[in-house]
Protein backbone atom coordinates (compact mmCIF):
# COMPACT_ATOMS: atom_id res chain seq x y z
CA UNK A 1 0.00 0.00 0.00
CA UNK A 2 2.64 2.16 1.06
CA UNK A 3 4.66 1.53 -2.60
CA UNK A 4 1.18 2.70 -4.37
CA UNK A 5 0.66 5.76 -2.16
CA UNK A 6 4.21 7.34 -2.66
CA UNK A 7 4.06 6.17 -6.72
CA UNK A 8 0.63 8.41 -6.67
CA UNK A 9 2.54 11.08 -4.88
CA UNK A 10 5.24 10.72 -7.67
CA UNK A 11 2.80 11.19 -10.48
CA UNK A 12 1.01 14.01 -9.23
CA UNK A 13 4.33 15.69 -8.50
CA UNK A 14 5.78 14.97 -11.77
CA UNK A 15 5.72 18.29 -13.92
CA UNK A 16 6.60 16.26 -16.96
CA UNK A 17 3.45 15.53 -17.77
CA UNK A 18 1.39 17.91 -20.10
CA UNK A 19 -2.49 17.54 -19.97
CA UNK A 20 -3.28 20.62 -21.11
CA UNK A 21 -5.58 18.59 -23.63
CA UNK A 22 -7.10 16.21 -21.16
CA UNK A 23 -10.72 17.10 -20.14
CA UNK A 24 -12.52 14.52 -17.50
CA UNK A 25 -15.84 13.80 -17.28
CA UNK A 26 -17.80 13.27 -14.41
CA UNK A 27 -21.15 12.54 -12.56
CA UNK A 28 -22.33 11.93 -9.09
CA UNK A 29 -24.74 9.48 -10.36
CA UNK A 30 -26.23 7.69 -12.85
CA UNK A 31 -28.66 8.61 -15.92
CA UNK A 32 -27.16 11.76 -15.99
CA UNK A 33 -26.19 11.60 -19.91
CA UNK A 34 -22.46 12.17 -18.90
CA UNK A 35 -21.56 9.12 -21.90
CA UNK A 36 -24.15 10.26 -24.34
CA UNK A 37 -22.72 14.30 -24.21
CA UNK A 38 -18.78 13.30 -23.80
CA UNK A 39 -19.31 10.83 -27.46
CA UNK A 40 -21.22 13.28 -28.89
CA UNK A 41 -18.84 16.29 -28.52
CA UNK A 42 -16.36 13.45 -29.42
CA UNK A 43 -17.56 12.74 -33.09
CA UNK A 44 -17.87 16.39 -33.93
CA UNK A 45 -14.44 17.03 -32.99
CA UNK A 46 -13.05 14.31 -34.85
CA UNK A 47 -13.62 15.92 -38.41
CA UNK A 48 -10.73 18.02 -37.70
CA UNK A 49 -8.91 16.52 -34.65
CA UNK A 50 -7.62 13.41 -33.45
CA UNK A 51 -9.30 12.54 -30.24
CA UNK A 52 -8.51 9.60 -27.73
CA UNK A 53 -11.58 8.90 -25.35
CA UNK A 54 -10.04 6.61 -22.48
CA UNK A 55 -12.99 5.06 -21.21
CA UNK A 56 -13.78 3.58 -17.52
CA UNK A 57 -17.09 3.06 -17.54
CA UNK A 58 -17.46 -0.34 -20.34
CA UNK A 59 -19.87 1.68 -22.85
CA UNK A 60 -21.28 -0.22 -25.62
CA UNK A 61 -20.16 2.52 -28.18
CA UNK A 62 -23.67 3.57 -29.01
CA UNK A 63 -23.17 6.70 -29.11
CA UNK A 64 -20.38 7.17 -31.77
CA UNK A 65 -19.39 5.76 -35.40
CA UNK A 66 -16.09 5.07 -37.01
CA UNK A 67 -14.43 4.54 -33.89
CA UNK A 68 -10.76 2.80 -33.50
CA UNK A 69 -10.27 0.86 -30.97
CA UNK A 70 -6.85 0.72 -29.23
CA UNK A 71 -6.21 -2.50 -27.35
CA UNK A 72 -2.74 -1.79 -26.55
CA UNK A 73 -0.63 1.05 -26.71
CA UNK A 74 2.77 -0.80 -27.10
CA UNK A 75 0.99 -2.11 -30.15
CA UNK A 76 -0.46 1.05 -31.68
CA UNK A 77 0.93 2.34 -34.90
CA UNK A 78 -0.16 6.09 -35.14
CA UNK A 79 1.26 6.22 -38.68
CA UNK A 80 -1.40 3.76 -40.59
CA UNK A 81 -3.75 7.57 -39.22
CA UNK A 82 -1.29 10.14 -41.29
CA UNK A 83 -4.35 12.50 -41.51
CA UNK A 84 -6.35 14.03 -38.66
CA UNK A 85 -9.68 13.42 -38.35
CA UNK A 86 -9.84 10.13 -36.13
CA UNK A 87 -11.63 8.90 -33.42
CA UNK A 88 -9.75 6.60 -30.78
CA UNK A 89 -11.21 4.54 -27.69
CA UNK A 90 -8.71 2.87 -24.97
CA UNK A 91 -10.90 0.81 -22.56
CA UNK A 92 -9.29 0.90 -18.99
CA UNK A 93 -9.83 -2.26 -18.44
CA UNK A 94 -11.86 -3.85 -14.73
CA UNK A 95 -9.26 -4.89 -13.43
CA UNK A 96 -7.09 -1.90 -13.61
CA UNK A 97 -9.21 0.76 -12.69
CA UNK A 98 -8.02 1.13 -9.61
CA UNK A 99 -4.71 0.22 -10.32
CA UNK A 100 -2.20 3.36 -9.58
CA UNK A 101 0.46 2.09 -11.21
CA UNK A 102 -1.02 0.92 -14.17
CA UNK A 103 -2.61 4.85 -15.05
CA UNK A 104 0.50 5.78 -14.23
CA UNK A 105 2.34 3.75 -17.08
CA UNK A 106 -0.36 4.38 -19.68
CA UNK A 107 0.44 8.44 -18.45
CA UNK A 108 3.82 8.15 -19.58
CA UNK A 109 3.10 6.43 -22.47
CA UNK A 110 0.37 8.96 -23.67
CA UNK A 111 3.06 11.57 -23.06
CA UNK A 112 5.81 10.78 -23.92
CA UNK A 113 6.02 8.26 -27.21
CA UNK A 114 2.28 9.98 -28.57
CA UNK A 115 2.86 13.51 -27.83
CA UNK A 116 1.34 16.07 -30.40
CA UNK A 117 -0.47 12.82 -32.21
CA UNK A 118 -4.03 13.22 -29.97
CA UNK A 119 -4.89 16.61 -30.17
CA UNK A 120 -7.57 15.88 -27.19
CA UNK A 121 -8.20 13.21 -24.80
CA UNK A 122 -11.15 12.58 -22.89
CA UNK A 123 -11.34 10.35 -19.96
CA UNK A 124 -15.15 8.85 -19.50
CA UNK A 125 -15.16 8.06 -15.51
CA UNK A 126 -17.35 5.78 -13.76
CA UNK A 127 -20.51 7.53 -12.72
CA UNK A 128 -21.29 7.28 -8.63
CA UNK A 129 -19.32 9.69 -5.99
CA UNK A 130 -18.27 6.07 -4.80
CA UNK A 131 -16.30 5.65 -8.24
CA UNK A 132 -14.39 8.77 -8.35
CA UNK A 133 -10.84 8.01 -8.99
CA UNK A 134 -8.71 10.76 -8.24
CA UNK A 135 -5.53 9.81 -11.10
CA UNK A 136 -8.17 10.37 -13.81
CA UNK A 137 -8.92 13.98 -12.37
CA UNK A 138 -5.47 15.16 -10.87
CA UNK A 139 -3.47 16.41 -14.31
CA UNK A 140 -6.92 17.02 -16.76
CA UNK A 141 -6.96 20.72 -17.79
CA UNK A 142 -10.72 21.14 -17.10
CA UNK A 143 -13.64 18.69 -15.22
CA UNK A 144 -17.15 18.73 -16.91
CA UNK A 145 -19.21 17.79 -14.01
CA UNK A 146 -22.84 16.54 -15.94
CA UNK A 147 -25.59 16.88 -13.67
CA UNK A 148 -29.58 16.89 -13.63
CA UNK A 149 -31.05 19.54 -11.36
CA UNK A 150 -33.09 17.55 -8.99
CA UNK A 151 -32.14 17.81 -5.59
CA UNK A 152 -30.96 14.80 -4.98
CA UNK A 153 -28.45 15.36 -8.26
CA UNK A 154 -27.43 18.42 -6.50
CA UNK A 155 -26.39 16.98 -3.34
CA UNK A 156 -24.41 14.19 -5.82
CA UNK A 157 -22.54 16.74 -7.78
CA UNK A 158 -21.55 18.52 -4.59
CA UNK A 159 -20.15 15.39 -3.35
CA UNK A 160 -18.08 15.44 -6.53
CA UNK A 161 -16.77 18.84 -6.01
CA UNK A 162 -15.84 18.35 -2.84
CA UNK A 163 -13.87 15.39 -3.90
CA UNK A 164 -11.94 17.37 -6.70
CA UNK A 165 -11.40 19.93 -3.80
CA UNK A 166 -10.63 17.64 -1.31
CA UNK A 167 -7.99 15.90 -3.96
CA UNK A 168 -6.22 19.72 -4.12
CA UNK A 169 -7.38 19.48 -7.87
CA UNK A 170 -7.01 23.53 -9.08
CA UNK A 171 -8.18 23.63 -12.29
CA UNK A 172 -11.75 24.73 -13.57
CA UNK A 173 -14.92 23.03 -12.63
CA UNK A 174 -17.25 22.86 -14.65
CA UNK A 175 -21.14 22.25 -14.27
CA UNK A 176 -23.53 21.29 -16.66
CA UNK A 177 -26.98 20.44 -16.71
CA UNK A 178 -28.62 18.09 -18.21
CA UNK A 179 -31.76 17.15 -18.91
CA UNK A 180 -33.53 20.74 -17.79
CA UNK A 181 -37.46 21.10 -18.22
CA UNK A 182 -37.09 25.24 -17.90
CA UNK A 183 -34.86 28.37 -17.23
CA UNK A 184 -36.57 28.94 -13.66
CA UNK A 185 -35.39 25.00 -12.69
CA UNK A 186 -31.70 25.86 -14.27
CA UNK A 187 -31.25 29.12 -12.37
CA UNK A 188 -32.64 28.06 -9.28
CA UNK A 189 -30.28 24.86 -9.40
CA UNK A 190 -27.25 26.88 -10.24
CA UNK A 191 -27.88 29.36 -7.56
CA UNK A 192 -27.87 26.38 -5.02
CA UNK A 193 -24.96 24.94 -5.76
CA UNK A 194 -22.64 28.11 -6.37
CA UNK A 195 -23.83 29.13 -2.91
CA UNK A 196 -23.21 25.80 -1.35
CA UNK A 197 -20.23 25.08 -3.25
CA UNK A 198 -19.22 29.03 -2.54
CA UNK A 199 -20.20 29.01 1.47
CA UNK A 200 -18.69 25.47 2.69
CA UNK A 201 -16.01 24.58 0.29
CA UNK A 202 -14.79 28.40 -0.35
CA UNK A 203 -14.39 27.90 -4.01
CA UNK A 204 -16.05 28.98 -7.53
CA UNK A 205 -17.48 26.75 -10.28
CA UNK A 206 -18.48 27.67 -13.85
CA UNK A 207 -21.76 26.82 -14.89
CA UNK A 208 -21.40 26.11 -18.20
CA UNK A 209 -24.32 25.76 -19.76
CA UNK A 210 -28.14 23.75 -19.15
CA UNK A 211 -29.21 21.24 -22.01
CA UNK A 212 -32.79 20.88 -21.97
CA UNK A 213 -34.73 17.64 -22.22
CA UNK A 214 -36.04 17.83 -25.61
CA UNK A 215 -32.20 18.75 -27.49
CA UNK A 216 -30.82 15.59 -29.03
CA UNK A 217 -27.42 14.25 -31.31
CA UNK A 218 -25.83 17.93 -32.58
CA UNK A 219 -27.94 20.61 -30.59
CA UNK A 220 -26.27 19.13 -28.21
CA UNK A 221 -23.09 19.40 -29.35
CA UNK A 222 -23.80 23.13 -30.25
CA UNK A 223 -25.63 24.41 -27.01
CA UNK A 224 -22.57 22.77 -25.63
CA UNK A 225 -19.51 24.30 -27.41
CA UNK A 226 -21.35 27.30 -28.15
CA UNK A 227 -21.21 28.50 -24.21
CA UNK A 228 -17.82 27.20 -23.45
CA UNK A 229 -14.77 27.08 -25.76
CA UNK A 230 -13.20 23.60 -25.42
CA UNK A 231 -11.13 23.60 -28.09
CA UNK A 232 -7.20 23.77 -26.85
CA UNK A 233 -5.42 26.49 -28.41
CA UNK A 234 -2.93 24.88 -30.72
Amino acid sequence: MNGQINRLKTLISNNNFSFDNVYTFLSGSKSNGKSYILYRYANSLSKLKNVLIVETNNNKLNYITDIEIIDSFNKFDRFRYPKKGNTFLFNVSEDNLNNFEYFEKILHKINNEFAGFFDLILINTISGVDKIFSPYFRKSQRCFLISKTDPISIVDIYAVIKILINNNYLNDIQVIFNKVDSEVEFIEASDNLRKAVNHFLKREINIVCSIPTHQIGEEIVTNFVENFSLLPSY
